[in-house]
């Protein structure tokens, strides 16, 4: 066990002796400070249980030092050494947040049993809070083992770190076995210029140490006095910092870091072991988090297989039939009566209907698994638009739709595949056709914006919910409009459409306008044109 460490703060070499003399039988561990900026930078430098702090010092008073120790090392317990005539200075310093004091002169006997009551006092207040930490620790560990998505898990192993030490800021850093850096994942309370730093190598930095030598580390202030660390500086904001590794069945996947900064808690060996305690339980988690992900990958990726196999099957005996129903329809096998052209009409348009279902399955499935060939050239992105409004004329026509495409004279390149742009401009228009109301509109607008390509398609129809505005993107999913009659489809025409534009570096969102209806919006790198 470390032996609890002592700080006197006196300038009289009696008192100082007779300390000395109490401490070192008692195997306590000490530093000695004349002054009160010495002990300043002891705190600022090192971990204390006791500090002995004597209420006439040559720079300063013994007050103010009190007040500014309390202030920054709220955790410190104090005990005032006074003198006959600073009695009153005595009570005042426990009214500022000394444990106890102890009048000059004393005798060995009296300074023993105060630091032994003083000492036993903040053990018995860190067992209470370690009882606390504890039940803190079995919740934090419940709540990340249950969780699935390693993204989560390691966002509540930082949130949790942090709680349980007391530690403001921090990161979680993971090890890339490819090019053995450690890599910062997530953040918490950090400036954005920390987190932009380059990642640390192993060897490197704290972090890259205790990857190296698998040993977690208690730093406190400077630490160029370590010389382990002679060339590396913690940041100057930061008073205390812990470093533990993460393991997984033994092997090191990354580290948790922890700091003090703003908070008056100076992290201790206590921390440090509560710390490690909490890290051996985030591998559990990370690593039951990465084996749910790639179950769920490979599960995800049979599926995918499956609809394509199913698919291709379904769609040779559909071409078949759609193309002899043409054929019956256009006379090949002999004259029809009208009734069975009516019959033949409606079995060729549900046939179509199938093929073009069982298509959009088949590109998704390409598309997901990066098979899909998209050859990209520049194209007038407004040529694209004006196409597929041209397409939609019909179905406009049916309900009485007001269509409308504002655009700018110039062209609007994009660098892109034109019937994969028009597939995705083309379910947009669907829906918005589908879901309006008769005799309402459906507004496109495209335009350069901030360098880059932005087009947005609102209709005056029901609108979304707000809380299904990202759920339909999703494969599968359709949400339910009472007000229409429509035939369902598979709601995969939103999801081709994501695949598509995130393909093209770009990206698609749905929102609500303001007045009614809802409003597609999708923004794709520009070509700038050689036209002014």
């Amino acid at each position: 066990m470390l032996s609890e460490r002592i700080l006197i703060v006196d300038s009289d070499k009696s008192i100082i002796s007779s300390c000395k003399s109490v401490l070192s039988t008692e195997e306590y561990s000490f530093d000695i400070s004349s002054s009160g900026e010495m002990a300043l930078n002891c705190l600022k430098n090192n971990s204390y249980d006791l500090a002995l702090v004597d209420i006439e010092l040559p720079d300063m008073d013994g007050l103010e030092l009190l007040s500014r120790i309390k202030r920054e090392y709220s955790d410190l317990n104090i005990i005032v050494i006074s003198g006959q005539g600073t009695i009153q200075k005595a009570v005042e310093s426990m009214r500022l947040g000394a444990q106890d004091y102890i009048s000059k002169p004393f005798s060995k006997e009296e300074l023993k049993s105060i630091v032994k009551r003083s000492l036993e006092y903040r053990r018995l207040s860190s067992e209470i809070y370690g009882l606390q930490i504890i039940k803190k620790l079995y919740r934090a560990i419940i709540a990340i083992s249950s969780l699935m998505n390693v993204d989560r898990v390691l966002h509540l192993i930082l949130e949790f770190a942090c709680g349980i030490v007391r530690g403001d800021s921090g990161t979680v850093m993971m090890l890339n076995e490819r090019t053995q850096e450690l890599e910062v994942k997530v953040e918490f309370a950090l400036k954005g210029d920390i987190i932009k730093a380059k990642n640390v190598k192993v060897g490197e930095s704290v972090s890259g140490w205790v990857v190296e030598h698998n040993e977690p580390l208690l730093l406190v202030g400077e630490v160029k006095k370590d010389t382990r660390f002679k060339n590396i500086a913690l940041r100057p904001e930061v008073k205390s910092a812990l470093c533990v590794p993460i393991k997984i069945k033994d092997k090191i996947v990354g580290v948790i870091n922890v700091n003090t900064t703003t908070s008056p808690h100076i992290f201790g060996h206590t921390d440090l072991e509560l710390l490690k305690l909490f890290a051996e339980d985030a591998g559990v988690a990370i690593e039951n988090a990465q084996q749910v992900y790639e179950h769920l990958a490979e599960l995800n990726k049979l599926k995918t297989e499956f609809i394509a196999t199913v698919s291709h099957e379904l769609r040779t005996p559909l071409t078949v039939i759609s193309w002899t129903v043409k054929n019956l329809m256009d006379g090949v096998f002999g004259p029809l009566d009208g009734v069975y052209i009516k019959w033949l009409n409606e079995v060729n348009k549900n046939s179509e209907q199938l093929i073009n279902l069982i298509n959009n399955l088949l590109d998704l499935s390409k598309l997901e698994a990066g098979k899909a060939e998209i050859k990209k050239i520049n194209l007038n992105i407004n040529d694209s638009i004006k196409e597929t409004i041209n397409k939609m004329a019909v179905l406009a026509r049916e309900k009485d739709l007001k269509v409308s495409f504002e655009f700018d004279k110039d062209p609007l390149l994009v660098y892109g595949n034109k019937d994969r742009l028009e597939q995705v401009i083309s379910n947009i228009l669907m829906n918005a056709v589908k879901f309006n109301q008769i005799g309402g509109e459906i507004k496109i607008i495209s335009q350069l914006d901030k360098g880059k390509t932005r087009i947005s398609i609102s209709d005056t129809g029901v609108g979304i919910d707000p809380i299904n505005l990202e759920v339909i993107f999703e494969k599968f999913r359709q949400i339910k409009k009472d007000e229409f009659e429509i035939s369902r489809g598979l709601g995969i025409g939103l999801s081709i459409a994501r695949e598509v534009i995130t393909q093209h570096q770009g990206k698609i969102w749905a929102e609500n306008n303001k007045d009614k209806g809802s409003k597609f919006i999708i923004v794709l790198p520009s070509v700038i044109s050689d036209k002014k």
